[in-house]
């Protein structure tokens, strides 16, 4: 074979290689690094994990957690574009390529169907809240009660099995007012959510502290980004061993709370 042909077939086979599906820079980890940007899904109205702050800024665990994903890809923390998420709409923006990763995603045997997660980073479970002057209640008790829950959420599938009428809201916010102002019995939603709920809200009271229904928290990626997700993997877990996890969970949850989380995701 010539010298002239034998270099086209090198340079040829090195054109493939780039070009394979879901690898090197047409990857989803090579288009991140090409374009300079991280886009990442959030929810808005789901604090402490995504919300809205002043002025107008993103907030929340998952916030800095994709922040410090930023960081590990560019050494910015700020080359990162978040977009609005809902449970209803999350996965389909992923899959349509709108995202890069999905924050906050509880990792489900349905979902598992649509998209792949990353190494767990958050354990939590659900609870009950009630208004003030009603009596305790149990997940059994809810059988026959109206029950608010976020349309498409954990909480949402664990009420259906309850037995009670589930009253599917938008947003936390709105299954809390519904809750005040009697349209409901109860709300059911993760606990660190509601947590914070009960703290603006003196009128409203956690029904037990016995958490039900555990719930393993990922990051999501499309299928066949395995690239992707391995990189997302390796920090992730180096991440979950130094104190920059620690930090996160007690700037958003509390030094107290920041030691059950962290004791529930190693036991995990």
């Amino acid at each position: 074979m010539g010298k002239a042909r034998l270099s086209l077939l090198v340079v040829l086979l090195a054109t493939l290689c780039l070009t394979s599906p879901g690898q090197g820079s047409t990857g989803t980890l090579g288009q991140i690094n090409a374009r300079g940007e991280l886009r990442v899904g959030v929810k808005t109205a789901s604090p402490p994990f995504g919300f809205i702050g002043r002025p107008g800024e993103n907030k929340g665990f998952d916030v800095d957690i994709a922040k410090w994903l930023s960081k590990e890809l560019f050494g910015n923390a700020d080359a990162v574009k978040f977009i609005p998420v809902t449970p209803r709409n999350e996965i389909d923006l992923l899959n349509a390529g709108t995202i890069d990763i999905l924050a906050d995603v509880a990792v489900t045997a349905e979902r598992r169907k649509e998209v792949v997660f990353s190494v767990p980073y958050f354990v939590t479970g659900h609870l009950i809240l009630v208004r003030d002057n009603e009596r305790p209640v149990s997940y059994r008790d809810l059988s026959g009660k109206k029950v608010a829950t976020v349309a498409g959420s954990t909480s949402d599938r664990v009420v259906g099995t309850s037995g009670a009428t589930s009253v599917r809201c938008n947003t936390i916010a709105e299954a809390v007012r519904a809750l005040r102002e009697g349209q409901v019995d109860a709300v059911v939603a993760k606990d660190e959510i509601l947590f914070d709920v009960e703290k603006e809200n003196p009128e409203l009271k956690m029904a037990n502290w016995q958490p039900f229904a555990v719930v393993r928290c990922g990051l999501a990626v499309r299928k066949g980004d395995d690239e992707w997700l391995s990189f997302v993997n390796d920090r992730l877990t180096t991440m979950k061993k130094t104190s920059a996890y620690r930090k996160l969970l007690e700037k958003w949850f509390g030094m107290v709370r920041a030691l059950l989380y962290e004791r529930m995701l190693s036991s995990s």
